[in-house]
């Protein structure tokens, strides 16, 4: 079994609003390419994170108040890239920057609590002439991030009009107002290959993929959890019986 687990803790630029007794540090543990990522998220994790050896990995979200957005965003090109399902934990939640984490999944499950609200400046102030074209620079990056990912317009809108103290709260499925479960261009690719996959047709694919989304519940957010729902949904897949 390959093991990286570590925790970083560095400054960012962007952040949700944090209680005073949450430390800016994240941990991302990754077994089994299995990340489960916590806490505030960073330039420093993004960048290790990415040079990991996962090609196929699935992503937890647990607890995070969101970070830097830019390190958000590559982490969530990653994800992407290597076709990654998201998960916000049961009973957890997921701010800010970990929400564009959470769109990048090319599956999308939110068993916890997911708040939206516009980046902004952190740390040392600038010089306000500098500020307009700062803000504008941000807002157009995560606008084009998140159409990148396939996830409509009105994400972005919601996101960006949100001052950072009226957080926009969605609970489980409610982000799927905002936010499809499934990327829709990954949707038919998974179908092709599931179906390659279990030597099945793809209308037979996506039946069996209904049974196990009915029949497979994630019950917590620790490896050993998620690794039952993923043989779960495997043995659906396969045709086997679960009883």
């Amino acid at each position: 079994m390959h093991i990286l687990q570590r925790t970083i803790t560095i400054l960012t630029f962007a952040t949700a609003l944090l209680p005073s007794n949450v430390r800016a540090e994240v941990d991302i543990e990754l077994q089994s390419c299995i990340a489960i990522i916590r806490g505030e998220i960073t330039a420093a994790d993004a960048d290790k994170l990415v040079s990991s050896d996962c090609p196929r990995p699935a992503i937890v979200l647990n607890n995070s108040p969101g970070g830097d957005v830019r390190a958000g965003m590559k982490i969530g090109r990653w994800a992407r890239e290597n076709q990654a399902p998201i998960t916000v934990g049961k009973n957890q939640y997921c701010y800010s920057t970990c929400a564009l984490v959470f769109i990048a999944g090319v599956r999308r499950i939110n068993i916890g609590v997911i708040g939206l609200h516009r980046p902004y400046l952190a740390g040392a102030p600038q010089p306000a002439e500098r500020i307009p074209a700062l803000v504008s620079a941000m807002r157009d990056e995560v606008r084009a991030y998140v159409s990148e990912m396939g996830v409509s317009p009105e994400f972005a809108s919601v996101m960006l009009e949100t001052l950072p103290e009226q957080m926009r709260l969605y609970r489980q499925d409610e982000i799927h107002n905002l936010v499809a479960e499934t990327d829709a261009v990954h949707d038919e690719v998974r179908a092709s290959l599931e179906a390659q996959r279990y030597g099945i047709s793809t209308d037979e694919a996506r039946r069996r993929r209904q049974d196990a989304d009915e029949e497979c519940n994630l019950l917590g957010e620790d490896v050993q959890s998620v690794q039952s729902f993923l043989e779960c949904r495997d043995a659906v897949m396969r045709g086997q019986s679960l009883e």
